[in-house]
């Protein structure tokens, strides 16, 4: 039985500030977001929409843990990740970075 989608606005359900890659980066760091937030709404949804409107930045190493370290970490299958997330973005000047997820996933290489 297929389920809505789940939605998560970075913003709103996390900071309007992320930053950086790992914890010790800060409270509102990628590997948080996705292990803490993402991931989990997975196991309720079929797809998940995430909205990145209101933030005041999505620094490249916030963003690219969030995208690349699902692939890196083997926290899922860069296919299956690709065809349950979707990026959003109302505002043109974060358009960029709906793109950017999905590059960050395509180029993300598993760990050994």
């Amino acid at each position: 039985m297929a389920t809505s989608p789940a939605m998560i606005s970075v913003a709103k359900d996390f900071s309007p500030f992320p930053a950086g890659r790992y914890p010790r980066d800060g409270r509102f760091n990628g590997t948080d977001f996705r292990d803490k937030h993402l991931l989990p709404l997975l196991k309720t949804a079929d797809r998940v929409i995430v909205d990145i409107d209101n933030v005041a930045l999505l620094p490249s190493s916030f963003w690219e843990e969030v995208w690349g370290g699902m692939v890196r970490k083997r926290r899922i299958e860069r296919a299956e990740a690709i065809s349950r997330f979707q990026v959003r973005a109302s505002d043109p000047e974060l358009k960029q970075y709906v793109d950017m997820a999905t590059r960050f996933l395509k180029e993300a290489r598993p760990e050994e």
